[in-house]
């Protein structure tokens, strides 16, 4: 469960970052300013990992996954709502931030969960998921933006976050 997470994430990463520059040109956001876009949102996930590696050290590192995921989920669907540049650099820095708090986690609580004789091939696992879901989630939502539009395009990674974050707690969260 804690793969499908790390491969929704990607999922949605890469949708975000190959579709939303085409988006945001659509709203007649200039390319300079898409770039400032973006390059915010990779100095707050730089800056941010470490102290969301702090946190999941100290809280249960379950809730923090979830939480992140469904940052990352509002995000997607909020892009379809807003038109105004400030709201495209706060939605991309929320993103930002939900993927920093997830991925920081994930990692952490596959190495909680796994034994230390299949700790590498178990992160190994994890980073090969986690490839799959950023290959296919550009894939997969560009059908779907061009078939239909960017809100069902941006809003098919939030499903996807949803349903599995379901999951996860599910397979995380049930009573021993």
């Amino acid at each position: 469960s804690t793969g499908l997470v790390e491969m929704s994430i990607y999922f949605a990463f890469g949708t975000f970052e190959t579709y939303l520059p085409l988006f945001l040109s659509s709203k007649n956001i200039p390319p300079y300013l898409i770039r400032i876009i973006f390059s915010l949102q990779i100095v707050s996930i730089a800056l941010t990992k470490p102290l969301f590696g702090k946190i999941s050290d100290r809280i249960d590192r379950r809730a923090q996954i979830i939480s992140g995921i469904i940052l990352m989920a509002i995000s997607m669907v909020m892009l379809n709502f807003y038109s105004s540049l400030i709201y495209f650099i706060l939605i991309s820095l929320l993103f930002g931030l939900g993927l920093s708090i997830s991925t920081v986690a994930t990692s952490s609580y596959v190495a909680d969960i796994s034994s230390k004789k299949e700790l590498g091939s178990s992160v190994g696992a994890l980073s090969s998921i986690m490839d799959i879901g950023h290959s296919s989630g550009p894939f997969i939502s560009g059908i779907f933006i061009g078939s239909f539009s960017y809100l069902i395009g941006f809003s098919i990674p939030a499903i996807l976050i949803i349903i599995i974050a379901l999951i996860f707690f599910i397979c995380n969260f049930k009573k021993k």
